[in-house]
């Protein structure tokens, strides 16, 4: 899954910008193999990093979201089936998997959801 351009798309979304307006954190997908590490700075995704060079061991990680390849294929669907529609409904029945500081997760979670919602739709 290539997502060049998510930077360019998310800090250009006024609904990402504005759920995700005081946010700071490392956030990690691990699409199976495939890894991206989105640096969010005050709304703003500062940097993108993908590869192994997301797991450097010198940059702190706040959040992690993981599944399997398959899973997120799915997930990214332009029209997902039930309950791979939000990461709440994967986490429960799809074996999503989250860590890290669950507090900033459900204080942040619509910036999340458009995040992966803005993901769909450059996957598709």
């Amino acid at each position: 899954m290539a997502f060049e351009k998510l930077q360019e798309v998310a800090n250009n979304d006024p609904e990402f910008r504005l759920a995700a307006r005081f946010w700071d954190t490392n956030l990690r997908l691990e699409m199976g193999d495939e890894l991206l590490l989105l640096q969010i700075e005050k709304g703003r995704i500062a940097d993108v990093t993908s590869g192994h060079q997301a797991i450097a061991f010198l940059t702190p990680v706040h959040l992690v979201v993981s599944a399997p390849t398959s899973e997120w294929q799915k997930f990214l669907e332009r029209i997902p089936k039930p309950f791979y529609v939000d990461l709440w409904g994967a986490m429960t029945h799809h074996g999503f998997k989250v860590a890290g500081d669950m507090e900033s997760l459900y204080s942040y979670y619509p910036a999340v959801r458009r995040l992966f919602d803005i993901m769909r739709a450059l996957a598709n």
